[in-house]
């Protein structure tokens, strides 16, 4: 297949695991933030607190708004992140986390869909992409480019999807529609 995406921010490879990516260029990094190294060397005493929502069901949902994503399948590690209303809580001692997902909305007409990682409410937005819809319920995937986000105790991370087009819209299941969360510091 081929799809006809346009990202608005550098774009990773989904496949590629969170705690695997190391280079970050000055466009995801938030002004005041610093990687520090521990003593005792790269890796020393690592705990990952990482955070992967799916989706079972295949939701559907009216076009020309944005959609809260239902995610309701949760692969976690660690204590510093829960699920709390189809979304990522954070919780005490968290400040600053690793973003991204992806998402494949369907619909029976074409246009342009957009996905969405947001803090708290659909307008305060992380990061986001875009795709042209293929119509007659093609698959359109939307890979959701990795950004920083500085947070504090009690923020809600939700993934949102929105599509202009008319007709039946839906969303793909499993790995196809993901939202992932890492904890930095």
């Amino acid at each position: 297949n081929t799809y006809s995406c346009h990202a608005l921010n550098s774009i990773i490879d989904s496949s590629v695991p969170m705690d695997t990516i190391l280079e970050y260029d000055g466009d995801i990094i938030p002004e005041g933030f610093e990687l520090v190294e521990e003593e005792g060397g790269s890796g020393s005493g690592y705990e990952p607190n990482l955070m992967s929502l799916s989706i079972v069901a295949k939701p559907s949902f009216s076009p020309t708004t944005y959609f809260k994503i239902p995610f309701d399948v949760c692969t976690k590690f660690g204590d510093k992140l829960s699920v709390v209303d189809g979304g990522i809580k954070i919780c005490p001692g968290v400040s600053y986390i690793k973003v991204t997902g992806i998402g494949n909305p369907q619909s029976s007409t074409s246009g342009m869909a957009y996905m969405r990682i947001s803090k708290n409410t659909y307008d305060n937005v992380i990061t986001w992409n875009m795709c042209n819809i293929t119509p007659t319920w093609g698959i359109t995937t939307i890979p959701i480019p990795l950004k920083i986000a500085e947070v504090k105790e009690g923020d809600m991370i939700y993934a949102y999807v929105y599509t202009p087009g008319s007709g039946s819209i839906g969303l793909g299941n499993g790995a196809d529609c993901s939202l992932t969360v890492e904890v930095v510091k």
